[in-house]
């Protein structure tokens, strides 16, 4: 079992730059005290005219500042707002090829794996070694550019590439199987993969534009379950999550909208097809994303400002209209039209962490959190502000202590 611990040694650095300054600044705090009865003892020498508490202030504003300048410059980058986190920055620099990653994954052992658009990268902590398409190769890489890594209980690697089908990459030998030349006719939908699921069973779904498949890891046969959609289904799939413990994989048609295949009854449920009337097939907008949280409602999100919640247990959806007011508050607007002044929140990714919490990334707001004792969205304040945060802190301890008054 290997433990990936990324930039130990510069984390480490920056404490032991951090500890340091913290031990400056208690001996500058001393030099300072005494200057200052220094000067006031000078000031009753000669009459200087200005008062101790204006002398007193600039002085220590000037070496606050001063300390926590250089401050914001070491943790500026590696901070983010009120987080003891460090990140450590990984670029070409470093090795990785591409600077387009278009997926990460930590595997069983510990390894980080990234598709870029330069191949597949195994990442030790350290190094990265590099896995590449070779045209004269059958064993090799379908393409270079990948998206969608997954694992299997076998320790495979998945990947996609949109243009050259499934990917199965053995991590122990680095042979790989392309899943996009097989000698059944429905394959050749295959060729514009979109998505990757694994059940309970460990059997990974595979997900074409206009085809789904379950790929058996014991028998290393496929089964295709085109034959199971409605006649009027005239598919182009973008998106899927698998919900093993109800053995449902919903899926996002730019046609059809949300759809669902009942692994268990496989039937292929749709808006063609709602014998149950189930909610989550009527949404009134195109979906684009979709997400699974752990507590089991389906997140759909739509291409603007539209997303929605599906709770499959009592069958209701709720949707969303998201809207940030001037002041970046997050307004769920009900009506065809937001007020003036509001702009409209698109929707990127979501992820749930360890803690339920759940986070979505927006392309114009950057981080935005759920609360669901509200039912509302919070945007989380930028790292930019970290610099304002080390200056303003030190300075208003100064004038506090000093008394100073700043209006001039």
């Amino acid at each position: 079992m290997h433990t990936l611990v990324c930039g130990s040694m510069e984390w480490s650095l920056y404490w032991r730059i951090l500890q340091i300054y913290s031990r400056f600044i208690g001996l500058l705090n001393f030099f300072i005290k005494n200057l200052i009865l220094l000067i006031e003892l000078l000031m009753l020498i000669f009459s200087l005219p200005f008062t101790m508490k204006q002398v007193s202030g600039i002085l220590l504003s000037f070496c606050y500042t001063a300390i926590f300048v250089p401050v914001i410059f070491i943790t500026g980058e590696s901070f983010s707002q009120n987080s003891p986190f460090i990140f450590h920055h990984i670029s070409t620099l470093d090795g990785l090829p591409s600077a387009n990653v278009n997926s990460i994954l930590q595997d069983k052992n510990g390894y980080i794996w990234v598709a870029t658009n330069d191949g597949l990268q195994k990442y030790d902590g350290y190094t990265f070694q590099s896995f590449h398409h070779d045209p004269l190769n059958e064993q090799s890489l379908s393409s270079d550019i990948l998206y969608s890594l997954l694992e299997d209980d076998q320790n495979n690697i998945w990947s996609i590439s949109f243009l050259a089908g499934f990917n199965k990459f053995n991590t122990l030998t680095a042979r790989n199987l392309r899943l996009n030349d097989l000698d059944n006719a429905l394959s050749k939908d295959f060729f514009r993969s979109t998505g990757l699921c694994k059940d309970k069973d460990g059997n990974i779904w595979l997900i074409g534009t206009e085809n789904i498949a379950r790929y058996d890891v014991r028998s290393s046969k496929i089964e295709f379950i085109k034959d199971k959609f409605p006649a009027t289904l005239h598919p182009y799939f973008i998106a899927a999550q698998l919900d093993a413990s109800k053995n449902q994989l919903w899926l996002a048609d730019l046609n059809q909208g949300v759809c669902m295949y009942d692994l268990a009854e496989k039937v292929f449920y749709c808006h063609d097809y709602n014998p149950k009337k189930l909610s989550v097939f009527d949404l009134d907008f195109r979906p684009m994303r979709l997400y699974l949280d752990k507590e089991k409602n389906l997140w759909v999100i739509g291409n603007e400002i539209s997303l929605a919640k599906y709770d499959p247990e009592s069958g209701l959806s709720v949707t969303y209209q998201l809207y940030a007011s001037p002041n970046y508050s997050i307004v769920n607007v009900k009506k065809k039209s937001a007020p003036k002044g509001y702009k409209p929140v698109s929707i990127s990714a979501m992820l749930e962490d360890s803690r339920h919490q759940l986070w979505l990334g927006s392309g114009s707001l950057g981080l935005m959190e759920y609360q669901r004792e509200k039912d509302s969205f919070m945007v989380v304040s930028s790292e930019n502000n970290m610099a304002i945060i080390f200056i303003l802190i030190p300075l208003s301890i100064v004038f506090q202590k000093t008394g100073m008054d700043l209006s001039g």
